[in-house]
């Protein structure tokens, strides 16, 4: 009994539709892969508002500093006294993963600690400091917050919400990044470093700015465009991760929207006109 093999011509062609397949389903898979981690982030502003709403509650109205500071307090081992906003709303979400996006994996050199570990490593010296300052979801913590210097290392104080004219329209969070900014190093003395990456920040800043100190929106506009060139200061270290111009974006009643950045400034020339979605005002 004879068997046929298969000819050369036969394996080209039928590894040929193979790879036209391939082709066909690997942006499809891609996209799939980029639509699952954006479901995955955008959950995570969701706990993290609904977390918040829970934080309100407890306390009269009243929201979260951006940090608190004391160093007695060994809440985290690694936390080096602070405790981030994320963080102090972990014993109503119970989960500090959620404040990782799946995709902010980049790392610094300003996050290193002077062992040379990274900040996803457990093992770095500031671990539990940097899940808190370089979340992957910034706070709008000029418009939250008050400041109050005499206060020395605990500066920022929760505002009550019940002073604000609609929650459902005042930004409480936003996909952010640290890249741009300065910051002190992690592993070097008395050194700075201009974070180069961009992985997370716990703030961003509102579109109107206060220079020179503050600089709004488009001060550093980078006329390319183009990530990852674009200065993150130039708009308020707001960062997509899964668009060229639209963020995650978490509001004070607890809904959560994707939307442009430009949408969230409001057109006028003073900082309560152009701050509208900020400093809860808008109705």
């Amino acid at each position: 009994m004879k068997r046929r093999a298969f000819t050369l011509i036969e394996l080209l062609v039928v590894i040929a539709i193979i790879a036209i397949l391939a082709a066909i389903l690997f942006p499809v898979f891609a996209q799939a892969k980029t639509a699952s981690k954006k479901a995955g982030s955008t959950s995570n502003v969701r706990q993290l508002s609904l977390g918040m709403m829970l934080y309100l509650q407890d306390y009269d109205d009243t929201t979260p500093p951006v940090f608190a500071y004391d160093p007695n307090d060994k809440t985290w081992a690694t936390g080096q006294g602070f405790q981030y906003w994320g963080l102090l709303l972990y014993p109503y979400t119970k989960n500090r993963q959620i404040l990782i996006c799946p995709n902010d994996k980049a790392d610094d050199a300003a996050l290193v600690d002077s062992k040379g570990r990274g900040r996803f490593d457990p093992k770095n010296e500031f671990y539990d400091y940097i899940t808190g300052a370089n979340s992957s979801y910034g706070m709008n913590f000029r418009y939250l917050n008050g400041t109050d210097v005499t206060r020395g290392a605990n500066p920022y104080y929760g505002i009550s919400a019940t002073t604000l004219a609609s929650t459902s329209r005042t930004i409480l969070m936003g996909e952010a990044t640290m890249k741009n900014k300065t910051a002190p190093s992690m592993g070097e003395n008395g050194a700075t470093l201009t974070v180069k990456n961009p992985v997370g920040y716990a703030r961003i800043e509102p579109p109107f700015g206060a220079p020179p100190s503050r600089p709004g929106w488009d001060t550093y506009y980078d006329p390319t465009r183009v990530y990852p060139n674009i200065d993150a200061r130039s708009q308020g270290q707001l960062w997509p991760r899964f668009s060229a111009d639209k963020v995650i974006i978490g509001w004070l009643d607890g809904h959560v929207t994707y939307s442009a950045i430009k949408s969230l400034k409001q057109p006028g020339t003073t900082a309560a006109e152009v701050d509208k979605l900020w400093n809860g005002t808008a109705e």
